[in-house]
């Protein structure tokens, strides 16, 4: 459903700067190469007004976390009962 590479970004190297780009990155184009020869990479927790905004984006990141395992460990649970339901209608164990 998502590409492997959307989970195995962490939430820290969304905040830092980045350090290389992928090389079949198709979005690159000669403009943003040349642009990115000028433009040093910077880092968004050196940013001041970001900076006053990172307890409030971590609070959120730890909630949203929470959330999300919560959903899945309900979503676990019924599909266990869904399972089990089907199982005795059958009469065969799962």
């Amino acid at each position: 459903m998502f590409p492997s590479e959307f989970f195995s970004v962490s939430a820290d190297a969304l905040v830092e700067a980045p350090t290389e780009r992928a090389s079949d990155d198709v979005s690159n184009s000669n403009s943003e190469a040349e642009l990115e020869d000028v433009v040093p990479n910077i880092s968004l927790r050196s940013i001041n007004a970001v900076i006053t905004h990172l307890p409030a984006v971590e609070a959120a990141r730890g909630k949203v976390t929470t959330e999300m395992e919560n959903m899945v460990i309900q979503g676990l649970k019924d599909l266990v009962s869904l399972l089990t339901f089907i199982s005795n209608l059958a009469g065969e164990p799962i």
